[in-house]
């Protein structure tokens, strides 16, 4: 019964492992909103890039995010690649949906 246990507890880790993805890699935020639906989500619309939501937009709900001072803390990175025209990085923890983004990471 243990090692059925492990199996299950490894098995599912894995799955959540290959759901999560970069969204996208290398793009330029062209455009930012605080809402989306008037939910509590910002939405970030992207110009080039690499991966599946490459010249898309890609929504970060709070529901996506760890707390709400992350999810504050994505939306400021965010603001800030849009203000430079530095390049994002955007993950999704969870599968490859474009609308449930948790994570951006800005460079030059």
């Amino acid at each position: 019964m243990k090692s059925l246990s492990v199996s299950t507890l490894l098995l599912v880790f894995s799955y959540n492992l290959s759901a999560a993805t970069d969204l996208v890699k290398d793009a330029t935020i062209t455009g930012i909103s605080n809402t989306n639906g008037n939910e509590n989500t910002f939405t970030i619309w992207l110009e080039g890039g690499t991966g599946l939501c490459a010249n898309k937009s890609i929504s970060f709900p709070l529901t996506a995010a760890g707390s709400k001072e992350s999810h504050d803390r994505a939306y400021s990175a965010a603001m800030t690649a849009f203000a430079t025209g530095d390049k994002v990085m955007a993950h999704n923890y969870y599968n490859t949906d474009c609308h449930n983004a948790a994570y951006i990471k800005v460079s030059k």
